[in-house]
């Protein structure tokens, strides 16, 4: 790889980040949460029943400030926190029926920005995007 390409490359990629982190947020705020409140609804949405360590781990943070943020969700009555069976002296964090419809309404809108996106591109170029995301988020 020439260090043009490279350097291409990092630039796309770094573009690509802050524009889709700009994005999730406008998406986040139409819900009335912060980016990171939504991106924790969207983790334990998306991963039934995980413990704080768990959450933790998929998002890349100190369980301290997980617990933090599990706190405030759980105060807006988004989260709720459920005695884990399989360890009692720990809990599993799950949707409450209000963060259930927020985490639906969440993807409903990822799906309608991303079909205005996937709309402008061929068969091929799409089938072309979902391979390279695919391997993309498996190197990381």
């Amino acid at each position: 790889m020439s260090d043009q390409i490279l350097e291409e490359m990092t630039e796309q990629v770094v573009e690509f980040c802050e524009r889709f982190y700009s994005w999730e947020g406008a998406v986040a705020k139409l819900g009335r949460l912060s980016p990171a409140q939504m991106r924790t609804i969207g983790v334990i949405g998306r991963n039934k029943n995980l413990r704080m360590k768990d959450i933790a781990e998929k998002m890349e943070l100190t369980t301290g400030t997980v617990t933090v943020m599990v706190d405030r969700l759980q105060d807006m009555g988004l989260v709720e926190r459920c005695r884990n069976d399989l360890d009692r002296r720990s809990y599993k964090i799950v949707l409450s029926e209000k963060g259930e419809a927020y985490f639906r309404e969440h993807a409903e809108k990822q799906r309608e920005k991303v079909k205005k996106i996937a709309l402008k591109l061929t068969d091929e170029e799409q089938s072309f995007l979902v391979e390279t995301l695919g391997k993309f988020s498996s190197m990381l």
